[in-house]
């Protein structure tokens, strides 16, 4: 990370987080790999008590 990057974390502010799967492999092409990412998503949501206002799925990458 370079010294000229800075974070600023605080409560009540909307992020978004994205990412593609490993050289571009639709791994979410099926739907009970999608039903299992989903679970694990909310096994998140709920630990750290977060709030998703929306999300896509797509075969090779993931945005919310």
């Amino acid at each position: 990370m370079t010294e000229t990057l800075r974070r600023f974390y605080g409560g009540h502010d909307l992020h978004s987080l994205t990412f593609s799967c490993y050289q571009r492999r639709p791994l979410f092409s099926e739907p009970a790999r999608c039903d299992l990412f989903l679970k694990i998503l909310e096994r998140v949501r709920r630990r750290y008590r977060l709030v998703v206002v929306g999300y896509v799925v797509m075969p090779e990458q993931f945005t919310c």
